[in-house]
């Protein structure tokens, strides 16, 4: 605890603070420098509590708990253990350590990555939480406190000292990815991903989807405790059917990706590579398969117990934006599972990289994409209304990119011919089910409208998802 009438602002006192939120926001750790030196002359770490509520809502989402209204210890657990992390890694800004994103595809090589919780099956198909998060440093904070603190010898030169770290370092095969080579959607470097785990990111997808599905399947009322409004289940749920919402991000870049090191002149590192064609198409094969409705489709009996929201419970950002009125829209969530997805393949600067290597190129993931939603066969009920919301989507999506003025321009091209594609084919069909005839009649007349004036884009709303990180400046040093 802080010395009594000690002031937190005090540049004597190195502080963690602990400061209370009921909204989202980043935690933050600074440092107070000798102007003339750089010498770090104080730390000062502030936490926000929200992140035990997230990891609470995680822990809710997955193991559907509350059989009685006592909460289980390994949720109290998993909250503490996030709490641990975050302090070492703020801990970490403040003696001068950045983020390296490349550190989870190495086995938590370090505190300074974003840590998604570890989750296993058990072999009887439960779901364990017990090795969430990391409870020590890893080999990558090692290497850079040795760097960085290192004391030499008398008579020992540090700057070649110094050099021999880094050497023996790249020899021992460490990653790293920066921060400006990691947050946006648009970064190339397959390994560099926030909130990410494991050093194959299909695998690790595949892997998610699969706890995802066990934990939809046991979604219940329990999931909630006893006198809550049943309505507030639908927090507990957006960070559970969103679970893989970052490891999308992350098997996204291994399409058109690129590894690379940030060389020096004669450091031996290697020079950029390309991924492998093959594994580019497995990426953009487990990116389609995001967009199958079975995925999408909550079930029938979860839907059915989400009453309309009570007075003083609005919807928030935290909800899904639904077209029901105080009605749950059951394709409300698919909608933001699909854009997600959307804006991984199609972001223009992974658009304009395919456009340039050829194989596979954007004209396979357009044409994956119009195989995938519209040219598959229709469904019927709630199944086919969300493949019919996801058409709309896809079309949407790639008149976004081919109207696109800052795009690169055969990108625009390939997605344009796309549309055309889309329209030929629509031109085409004559179904006898009236709302099928309407869908498609409908898609016709908004490529025409946008075909003829694309600023009518602006009118086409995105679809609002539930936000993921906290909010905040990139530009910080936060976590």
């Amino acid at each position: 605890m802080l010395p009594e009438g000690a002031d937190p602002l005090d540049v004597r006192y190195n502080v963690i603070q602990w400061v209370h939120r009921s909204t989202r926001g980043w935690s933050y750790g600074s440092s107070i420098l000798d102007p003339r030196t750089g010498e770090i002359l104080k730390g000062h770490v502030s936490l926000g509590s929200l992140r035990v509520r997230q990891d609470y809502l995680i822990a809710e989402g997955l193991l559907a708990p509350y059989e009685s209204d006592d909460v289980p210890p390994e949720m109290l657990e998993m909250s503490l253990a996030r709490i641990r992390q975050l302090s070492a890694h703020e801990v970490g800004h403040t003696i001068g350590f950045e983020h390296n994103f490349a550190a989870s595809t190495q086995g938590r090589a370090s505190v300074m990555d974003y840590p998604v919780p570890l989750i296993k099956i058990r072999d009887d198909g439960t779901l364990d939480l017990s090795e969430a998060y990391d409870d020590k440093i890893g080999s990558w904070d090692k290497r850079t406190v040795l760097y960085a603190y290192q004391d030499f010898p008398d008579g020992v030169d540090g700057d070649a000292a110094r050099r021999e770290i880094i050497n023996e370092t790249i020899a021992a095969g460490f990653k790293y990815v920066s921060d400006t080579d990691s947050r946006s959607v648009a970064t190339a470097h397959p390994d560099g991903n926030l909130w990410d785990n494991g050093e194959d990111a299909i695998a690790e997808l595949e892997h998610l989807l699969q706890v995802r599905a066990i934990a939809l399947e046991n979604f219940s009322e329990r999931n909630i405790r006893l006198g809550r409004p049943l309505a507030t289940i639908e927090e507990v749920l957006v960070p559970l059917y969103l679970l893989h919402r970052f490891q999308i991000k992350a098997v996204g870049k291994l399409i058109a990706g690129q590894y690379f090191h940030y060389n020096l002149r004669g450091d031996s590192q290697a020079t950029p590579q390309p991924v492998d064609a093959a594994r580019q198409q497995q990426a953009i094969d487990a990116l389609i398969a995001t967009l199958d409705p079975s995925m999408l489709q909550l079930p029938d009996q979860l839907v059915a117990m989400i009453p309309p929201r009570p007075p003083n419970n609005p919807k928030s950002r935290e909800t899904f934006r639904g077209a029901n009125g105080i009605v749950f829209d059951a394709k409300a969530p698919a909608a933001s599972s699909v854009a997600l997805t959307l804006r991984v393949l199609l972001e223009p600067s992974r658009a304009a990289r395919l456009a340039l290597s050829g194989s596979p190129g954007l004209a396979d993931v357009t044409s994956a994409l119009l195989d995938a939603s519209w040219r598959q066969k229709p469904a019927d009920g709630i199944t086919g209304a969300i493949q019919r919301q996801t058409n709309l989507q896809v079309m949407y999506a790639l008149l976004g990119l081919a109207f696109n003025s800052a795009a690169d321009g055969e990108a625009r091209a390939i997605a344009l011919d796309a549309i055309d594609g889309l329209d030929t084919w629509l031109a085409r069909q004559s179904p006898k089910d009236g709302i099928l005839r309407a869908h498609y009649g409908f898609a016709r007349f908004e490529i025409g409208r946008l075909r003829e004036d694309p600023s009518q884009l602006s009118d086409v709303a995105p679809v609002a998802v539930p936000p993921g990180s906290p909010i905040g400046s990139f530009q910080s040093r936060t976590h």
